[in-house]
C-alpha cells in the first residue's frame, strides 16, 4: 500500500510539472489526456509531436 501511495505521489508530481507540450491536457487522478483541435495537417504533426515527447519523457524516468 505505501509504495502504491509513494507512486501515485511522483506520477502526479512529474505530471503537474509538464510544460514542454503545445496540445492541452486534462487530469484526473493518476490519468493524463493530451488532445488538440485537428484543423490542418500541420496539428496532427503537433500532436504527434506532443505525444513522443511525452512518451520520451516517461520512459528517460522510468514511468
Amino acid at each position: 500500500m505505501y509504495l502504491y501511495l509513494t507512486l501515485y505521489l511522483l506520477f502526479n508530481l512529474f505530471i503537474n510539472d509538464i510544460e514542454f507540450l503545445n496540445s492541452k491536457t486534462l487530469l484526473y487522478a493518476d490519468d493524463m489526456k493530451i488532445y488538440r483541435i485537428i484543423t490542418s495537417s500541420a496539428d496532427n504533426l503537433l500532436l504527434q509531436e506532443n505525444l513522443n515527447r511525452f512518451n520520451n519523457c516517461c520512459t528517460q524516468n522510468n514511468l
